[in-house]
């Protein structure tokens, strides 16, 4: 009898201990109208890895135990909206897993974005609250001019972010480049030393005005400057294609300013062959915009909207960039921008950066050391496999480079394969990137584009349960949807076409900028 006693005490005793294990809970308590912004998910994902004793604030977020976390999954799904949120994924999450809350996100479009949304999750704009943080790293040494121009300089990674052209088109600056290799050769570092000297770098300004024709933008203006101010080569071009929209108050472009105007496009690309080389750096404010007309594309360039980016993030206008750090009014003609303006300006904004004395340059290798630093104080503080990524290839070359293990995939069914296999289930973070959707070019039968995106939704909700099906108690899942453009720029096509009104695209470009966040405790 008495060893009955004991062993019911016993049993008590566990009963008691196990009501009172605590796990975590996480509750939306913000109003379900107002989008939460990035920076509350900034605050709350390393407050969940234990990171940081900063909390977002209660009246966004109630979360409880966040010491007892045992494992975090971030899951960043591109390409849904709200809309396909409510209709394809909603439905099979919420009714499956009762901790479920959720919260429309104000993701901005990546038209302004300059970031890819997992480093921006990922980056905590004020570190100095982050756990196991080091000091900062050592920036190098830039003594010369030359070495500070190619600092400022995109990576290869970064133009392919921001849409930069690529291969096949030629490179801009054939002459030097007829001797070099196929493919980049530095990563906004100084091309590898010759057998010769190089000649001192040149810095080129650049800017392009645009017309739109029946196939699309075309090029109707482009002017150089070089590094002291002075018009190296400034050409009127004659499209090709039938002229709908001058775009004037834009481009400053009419119809009798290119009246009489026969030189092409071909002919500019083969004129400022002889003004910039390989190794030159183009200076321009949405380069890409630029060298897309030109149907060029250029190693070494130095995109102001980039490099003067809001918090980090954010484009801005580059008169407005002119008026705040030059103290200088453009773009105030009636008849549209001015290319030789524009230019000057953009290359005026990049000297300012170079500079030593104004400190730009400093500030902007900081930013660079401190991206994805939330990645970085969690692999200090857990060493070995903190973190496990399973992501499309582009993703997980940025990834790579911070010494996280990633595997590769091309679908849905295949991070699906690596999450059965357990992948990732040992390290404190699991790190999920599901592909975009591979929808027809904007110019198709709009009917097949929404089959295409139906189909990818059902692929991705399939995804999307299994990895919530095999996370173990304790752990959490946060749910990011960083919203779909695509409706707004083919609505963008039939406002061009007339088929829309200004009002209609509007409408599409709010519809695009938000995306959802979903947070589910197991």
């Amino acid at each position: 009898f008495k060893t009955m006693m004991m062993a019911a005490s016993a049993s008590g005793e566990r009963t008691k201990k196990a009501k009172k294990a605590k796990r975590p809970k996480l509750t939306f308590v913000s109003d379900p109208a107002v989008p939460l912004k990035y920076r509350v998910l900034q605050q709350l994902l390393p407050s969940l890895l234990n990171l940081t004793s900063v909390v977002p604030s209660t009246k966004l977020i109630a979360l409880r135990h966040r010491t007892h976390v045992g494992q975090l999954q971030l899951l960043h799904l591109p390409d849904v909206d709200p809309s396909a949120w409510r209709t394809h994924y909603e439905p099979a999450l919420q009714p499956t897993w009762s901790s479920y809350t959720m919260r429309l996100l104000n993701a901005s479009g990546p038209s302004r974005r300059i970031e890819p949304a997992l480093a921006t999750l990922l980056t905590l704009s004020n570190d100095t609250g982050l756990a196991a943080s080091s000091a900062a790293e050592s920036s190098p040494t830039l003594s010369t001019a030359q070495e500070r121009w190619y600092a400022l300089c995109l990576t290869p990674e970064q133009q392919h972010q921001h849409d930069y052209p690529a291969s096949p088109l030629p490179w801009l600056g054939g002459v030097v480049a007829a001797a070099v290799a196929e493919g980049p050769h530095s990563s906004g570092q100084p091309p590898a030393k010759a057998a010769k000297p190089l000649p001192v770098t040149r810095v080129f300004g650049l800017d392009c005005e645009m017309v739109l024709t029946v196939t699309g933008s075309a090029l109707a203006r482009v002017t150089l400057v070089n590094q002291t101010g002075k018009v190296v080569f400034d050409a009127l071009v004659q499209p090709a294609d039938k002229i709908i929209d001058y775009k004037t108050e834009y481009s400053g472009i009419t119809a009798e300013l290119l009246a009489g105007v026969t030189t092409t496009l071909e002919e500019v690309q083969q004129q400022l062959q002889a003004h910039v080389g390989l190794d030159d750096v183009l200076v321009g404010h949405s380069l890409e915009n630029d060298l897309l007309a030109l149907q060029r594309r250029h190693e070494h360039v130095v995109d102001t909207a980039v490099l003067f980016a809001r918090e980090g993030r954010y484009k801005q206008k580059l008169s407005v960039l002119a008026q705040q750090h030059l103290q200088r009014d453009i773009q105030q003609q009636a008849h549209g921008h001015d290319s030789t303006e524009d230019a000057l300006a953009a290359l005026d904004l990049a000297k300012l950066a170079v500079d030593p004395s104004t400190g730009l340059l400093a500030q902007l290798q900081q930013k660079q050391q401190a991206r994805f630093n939330v990645l970085k104080a969690l692999r200090r503080q857990h060493q070995g496999s903190a973190v496990m990524a399973v992501a499309p290839a582009r993703t997980c070359r940025d990834l790579a480079s911070l010494g996280v293990a990633c595997v590769p995939i091309e679908s849905a069914t295949q991070a699906v394969a690596q999450a059965s296999k357990g992948l990732g289930l040992q390290a404190k973070m699991r790190l999920v990137e599901l592909p975009s959707v591979n929808t027809p070019p904007l110019g198709d039968d709009p009917a097949a584009v929404e089959m295409a995106m139906a189909a990818h939704h059902q692929a991705t909700q399939a995804g999307v349960r299994t990895l919530l099906e095999t996370m173990p108690s304790n752990s959490v899942s946060v749910i990011v949807a960083s919203g779909y453009r695509t409706p707004f720029f083919r609505g963008l096509q039939q406002f061009k076409r007339g088929e829309l009104t200004a009002e209609a695209v509007a409408a599409l470009a709010t519809q695009g900028k938000q995306g959802v966040v979903a947070c589910i405790c197991h």
